[in-house]
C-alpha cells in the first residue's frame, strides 16, 4: 500500500512537472514573440548581465556573483532560475496536494495558484526573485541547520531579507519585539531613515506605464501609513485590479482573490497572516511603486498558503525555534515586570 502510495504520488508530480514544463515553453514562446523574451524586458537584467565584473561580496549582492560565476551568460542564469523554478513549484505542489486538496476544484485552485504567471515571467528573465522564493521555501519547510543556511542565501541575495522571516512569526509577542528590533537596527545602521520616511521622503517612483494604484505621497507621513495598510490588503485580495484594470495585472489578480475564496470555502477564514501582513507593510513602507512593491512581496505570497495551512496540519521547522523564541521572550517581559532580572 506505501509502495503505492509513494508511485502515485511521484506519478502525480511528474505529470505536474511535465505540464508546468510546458506552460513555461509557450510563455517562452509568447514573450519572446511581444519583445519581452529574456534579457529584454528589465532594466535590472542588462544590469546584472552588464555588471558581473563589478561587485562585492557582501549581503545584496549575491546575484551579481552568480553572474559572474557565469560569465554573465544569459542562457545559463535562466536555465538556472528555470531549474531552480521548475523544482519549488514540484515542492509546492507536494505539499498543497497533500494538506488542501480535497477535490478537484481544490486541485484546479491549486494549479492556479502555483502555475502562476507572472512566477513564470520571473524564472524566464535574468532575476533575483525565482531564487528568493526557491530559498524562503527551503527556509519554511527544511530542518534547522538547513533553514539558517537557505536564510543566509537569501540575506546575500537580497539587502531586506530580514522582512521575511518577520512574515514567518505567528506570535504576536515575538512580532512585536521584531518590529522594535528591525527599526533599531534601520535607525542605527542607516541612520535618518526613519525621519526621512516620517517626513514623507518616499518619492513616488513608478516603473512601468500600466500601474496605476496609488501611493498616496502627496499626503505625506498619513500617505505612507495608508500604503502600508492598504497595499498589503490589495495584494493578498487581489483588489488592485480595480485601481489598475491592466492584463499584465490580471494573472496574479485572478490568482489572489481565486485562493482567498476557496480558502474560505474551506476553512471559513482567509489565507494570510498576521506577520506576512506586517511584513508587507513594512516593505510598502519602503518602496517607491506597486510594481516594485509586488516582486519584493512576492515570496511571501509564494509561501502564504503553507503558513495558513501550517496552522491546521503540520509543523514546520521555524514553528519550533519560534515557539522557543517566544517562551524566552515571555519570560523576559515577566521578569521585567516583576523588576527582577532574566
Amino acid at each position: 500500500m506505501l509502495i503505492r502510495q509513494i508511485s502515485k504520488d511521484s506519478l502525480s508530480s511528474l505529470v505536474f512537472l511535465c505540464i508546468n514544463f510546458a506552460c513555461l515553453c509557450l510563455l517562452l514562446v509568447f514573450e519572446d514573440f511581444v519583445g519581452i523574451g529574456p534579457g529584454q524586458a528589465h532594466v535590472d537584467e542588462q544590469t546584472y548581465l552588464k555588471s558581473s565584473e563589478n561587485f562585492n561580496l557582501i549581503f545584496g549582492s549575491g546575484y551579481f556573483f552568480l553572474s559572474w560565476a557565469f560569465g554573465g551568460n544569459l542562457f545559463y542564469l535562466v536555465g538556472i532560475n528555470v531549474l531552480v523554478y521548475l523544482y519549488t513549484n514540484v515542492k509546492l505542489y507536494g505539499l498543497l496536494r497533500r494538506h488542501f486538496c480535497r477535490s478537484y476544484f481544490q486541485v484546479f485552485i491549486a494549479l492556479v495558484v502555483i502555475l502562476d504567471l507572472y512566477r513564470m515571467h520571473l524564472a524566464l528573465h535574468v532575476l533575483k526573485d525565482t531564487l528568493v522564493i526557491f530559498l524562503i521555501v527551503i527556509v519554511f519547510t527544511s530542518n534547522r541547520v538547513v533553514s539558517i543556511l537557505s536564510f543566509l542565501g537569501v540575506c546575500f541575495l537580497r539587502l531586506a531579507s530580514p522582512l521575511y522571516i518577520i512574515g514567518l512569526i505567528r506570535s504576536p509577542v515575538v512580532l512585536l519585539v521584531a518590529i522594535i528590533f528591525l527599526f533599531a537596527s534601520i535607525e542605527i545602521f542607516v541612520p535618518g531613515t526613519l525621519s526621512y520616511l516620517l517626513r514623507g521622503g518616499n518619492e513616488t517612483m513608478v516603473f512601468q506605464s500600466y500601474d496605476a494604484v496609488p501611493t498616496f505621497n502627496e499626503l505625506g507621513i498619513l500617505g505612507d501609513v495608508l500604503r502600508a495598510f492598504v497595499w498589503p490588503f490589495l495584494t493578498i485580495s487581489g483588489g488592485y485590479i480595480m485601481l489598475s484594470p491592466t492584463v499584465m495585472f490580471v494573472p496574479m489578480a485572478v490568482s489572489a482573490a481565486a485562493l482567498q475564496v476557496v480558502f474560505f470555502l474551506r476553512y471559513r477564514r482567509f489565507c494570510f497572516s498576521l506577520g506576512i501582513y506586517v511584513s508587507m507593510s513594512i516593505y510598502a513602507l519602503f518602496t517607491p511603486g506597486f510594481t516594485t512593491f509586488i516582486r519584493y512581496v512576492y515570496p511571501l505570497l509564494t509561501i502564504m498558503p503553507l503558513l495558513a495551512l501550517g496552522s491546521y496540519h503540520f509543523e514546520t521547522s521555524y514553528d519550533y525555534y519560534f515557539k522557543r523564541v517566544k517562551r524566552s521572550t515571555r519570560a523576559i517581559v515577566q521578569a521585567f515586570l516583576r523588576g527582577g532580572a532574566y
